[in-house]
């Protein structure tokens, strides 16, 4: 980056098309080192901060939930649909996929009425 060869940085991207976390396509790319057989990325693994979990309001079957449009059909899958890549990773109960006709579809997805309570 700044002509020194020993500070030099490699960029690995990664495409997905179809195969999106949300469904449709994604890029992403790290930066890193690469010694011609290996690449190491420069990022750290991600760690969800600690804390207490104020929003399950749901169990990860989505009952009462009404979807809209054409992404979720006639209610989110909680897994993969067909010509997806594999989903993970993801912070909940549950996954509501939206990949329902591939990254060809839109909607919404409403919950029932909720109410957070942080407690003592």
């Amino acid at each position: 980056m700044d002509g020194n060869k020993k500070k030099t940085k490699w960029v690995l991207l990664v495409n997905l098309n179809p195969g999106g976390i949300t469904g449709g396509s994604v890029n992403q790319y790290f930066t890193g080192t690469y010694d011609g057989k290996r690449f190491v990325s420069d990022d750290k693994p991600y760690v969800a901060p600690p804390g207490r979990d104020l929003g399950s309001f749901d169990d990860g079957t989505y009952d009462g939930w009404t979807p809209d449009g054409t992404a979720f059909g006639t209610a989110p899958a909680t897994g993969n649909l067909p010509d997806q890549s594999g989903v993970s990773e993801w912070v909940g109960a549950g996954l509501a996929n939206s990949f329902n006709g591939r990254d060809a579809g839109t909607g919404t997805l409403t919950s029932p009425e909720f109410t957070l309570d942080a407690g003592s």
